[in-house]
């Protein structure tokens, strides 16, 4: 068994902003108990799949692989928040901006793909972002403040952009020092320049 998830993987460059601005945000959360994603881990996962044989990752890839009609396209990384909601906050996340479409087209493709074949049970709607970290207890009165002034601070704010050429399925490999992920295979979207 195989735990899988099919996602855009992030540039090295766009790591390298996202973690100089990480750095502020994690100076000031630093008395919130947050166990932050290693920016080597940063990816946009489009879909989760879970625990799977491994003799069906041939089937799966190839639903994957006859979803990639789609062109190449640009993500914007924009805007700081947090789910649920501030008063219960549990992850805290950078927005995605999808100007085209294509992302979310992208995604609820693959997911209605992959149900039908039995390989996704999700049903909660795609929520474009990329998790920078998970916090691990209920916050208290003043680190709700300070989190609120975080989330204020970086509303709007421009962190990057990526042009997304291919999508890929990992594994996923957990320990007690965090997931390792691994690339099992590559799948390029469609080139319009070409």
């Amino acid at each position: 068994m195989k735990r899988l998830f099919i996602a855009i993987e992030l540039p090295q460059q766009l790591i390298k902003d996202l973690e100089k601005e990480l750095e502020e945000i994690k100076k000031g959360l630093k008395n919130l108990s947050i166990k932050w994603v290693k920016p080597s881990n940063f990816h946009i996962t489009l879909a989760f799949l879970g625990y799977k044989e491994e003799e069906k990752i041939k089937e799966i890839s190839e639903i994957v692989k006859n979803c990639c009609y789609f062109p190449q396209f640009e993500i914007l990384f924009k805007n700081l928040g947090v789910f649920p909601t501030i008063s219960r906050a549990r992850v805290i996340w950078i927005g995605l901006e999808d100007p085209t479409g294509i992302l979310k087209n992208l995604s609820s493709r693959l997911r209605d793909q992959l149900r039908k074949a039995g390989f996704f049970e999700e049903e909660k709607d795609f929520m474009p972002h990329l998790t920078l970290g998970r916090i691990k207890r209920k916050l208290n009165l003043k680190e709700k403040t300070l989190l609120e002034a975080i989330l204020k601070k970086y509303e709007n704010f421009n962190f990057g952009k990526l042009k997304a050429e291919k999508i890929a399925l990992f594994e996923s490999k957990l320990s007690p020092s965090g997931p390792t992920y691994f690339k099992l295979e590559e799948f390029p979207l469609k080139d319009t320049n070409s």
